[in-house]
């Protein structure tokens, strides 16, 4: 086995004390995009810069490194021009990093071209992240399975990412048993890492629910102790889910006292520290996301960690201006979407805030089945069935009875095109949407409480 395999073998576990040995042993010629990811990640653990861990790590590696890690700590935007030294393909694997940790997928389409499916295998394994990403899981599934059947058996981290999106679209598709049955096969063939053992336990909590999947994560805790540190948010998520909050806080406090935390390990240990109330623990969380980054990624976090505050405090008003400030800082955000949406209906005009919300959810992720739930409830609550029979139709073809779309679902273009046409229709005359997204909103401005005509008689 080569060196860089080694490495990276050793990496997936989180053994650096054996990372470090190896990376001294490492060429100049050794370094890939693939390869630096995980020094940098070792890096950011050990609290050492990459040149420390690795002396022959050439220039434009160091500049690939400094980039992953700026965008890791929330200021992406500002380390962006480090990608202009770099050649084409290096250029490209930090501009897929950053738009997939950002989570801005519109950008990402238009560089991969991923119909027809292309035959180099990095572009393949960004086009199957983005088919996961936006819910078209029967093309996930199909590029999955092409992808599984050419991958060398040394690329440990690359099989690990396609078995990790392909048993994900198992899953939404409601094949729960199938996707447990690929991932233990997966694991046995190739042994176990912390990213996959936090995949079967999602999975655990789909099928069996979140005491099973606790049960699962303190076991490979037991046999396999330096996972410990990845499990923490986790558990503390499934320890809220069993109500158990002390332990939950517990589990928090440790993940808060780790140096070495990204931003979006902060982003969600802050949402998590929220639904247990523990405002200390929001207040540590804002204080860690203000050091570790001051960029775009960061003040969009903070907006949404403010609104889901204001939210819990019961000021509803406050936590809808917070969540118009970020969606239109960044319309397509799946996190300020769907905070929005817990926060809409407690405000004086919910269906019409919810209708707009649903409204740029549908653009985002047409063929997500939660998407189409949430329509299906919407036209329920406008009091309009037909339309509701309508989008439980669509469910159906989307899903069918085994959790495989229905022969009888129309073409994917058509498809999407009907979709769209049932997505609520913006109630108000405001260029983004609803009277809520309007910057005039936060001086005061309240909306009407009913539903426009138009969209409740359709």
């Amino acid at each position: 086995m080569s060196t860089v395999d080694a490495l990276l073998r050793a990496e997936r576990v989180l053994d650096y004390a054996n990372v470090r040995q190896l990376a001294r042993a490492l060429t100049a010629d050794d370094f890939s995009p693939l390869l630096t990811a995980a020094l940098t990640r070792a890096s950011i653990a050990l609290d050492l810069p990459i040149q420390k861990l690795a002396p022959a790590v050439p220039q434009h590696a160091v500049s690939f490194s400094r980039f992953y890690r700026a965008v890791h700590n929330g200021v992406g935007p500002n380390a962006l021009p480090l990608l202009d030294t770099l050649s084409p393909r290096w250029k490209l694997a930090g501009r897929l990093y950053y738009a997939f940790y950002l989570g801005d997928l519109s950008s990402i389409e238009p560089v991969l071209r991923c119909a027809p499916p292309p035959h180099d295998p990095y572009i393949a394994l960004n086009c199957l992240a983005l088919y996961v990403h936006t819910a078209q899981y029967s093309e996930a599934l199909l590029l999955a399975r092409r992808l599984l059947r050419t991958i060398s058996g040394n690329d440990l981290l690359t099989a690990d990412r396609i078995i990790s999106f392909y048993v994900t679209a198992l899953a939404a598709v409601g094949r729960l048993n199938n996707a447990l049955k690929t991932l233990d096969q997966h694991i046995q063939h190739f042994g176990l890492s912390p990213e996959l053992a936090l995949h079967k336990a999602r999975l655990f909590v789909l099928r069996d629910g979140p005491r099973h999947a606790l049960a699962y994560l303190s076991a490979i805790e037991q046999s396999h102790p330096r996972f410990r540190e990845a499990f923490t948010l986790d558990k503390a998520n499934l320890l809220i889910a069993l109500g158990e909050h002390r332990k939950a806080e517990g589990e928090l406090r440790q993940t808060l006292a780790r140096r070495s935390l990204d931003f979006n390990s902060l982003s969600q240990a802050g949402l998590l520290a929220l639904r247990l109330k523990s405002f200390d623990l929001v207040a540590d969380v804002l204080v860690r996301a203000q050091a570790v980054g001051k960029g775009r990624h960061s003040y969009l976090r903070y907006l949404v960690f403010s609104a889901e505050l204001a939210r819990l405090q019961g000021l509803h008003f406050s936590a809808i201006n917070h969540l118009a400030a970020a969606l239109r800082f960044q319309p397509f955000d799946h996190e300020a979407l769907d905070t929005a949406l817990l926060a809409c209906p407690s405000t004086k005009a919910p269906l019409r805030c919810f209708g707009c919300l649903l409204h740029w959810r549908v653009a985002l992720t047409p063929f997500d089945p939660e998407t189409i739930r949430l329509l299906e409830q919407y036209y329920y609550k406008v009091g309009n069935p037909a339309r509701a029979a309508q989008l439980q139709r669509l469910l159906h073809c989307l899903t069918g009875t085994n959790g495989s779309p229905s022969p009888k679902c129309p073409p994917r273009k058509a498809l999407h095109e009907k979709i769209l046409r049932l997505r609520p229709v913006p109630p108000c005359d405001a260029p983004s949407g609803c009277l809520y997204l309007r910057p005039s909103f936060a001086a005061g401005e309240r909306a009407h409480t009913a539903p426009s005509k138009k969209e409740g008689s359709q």
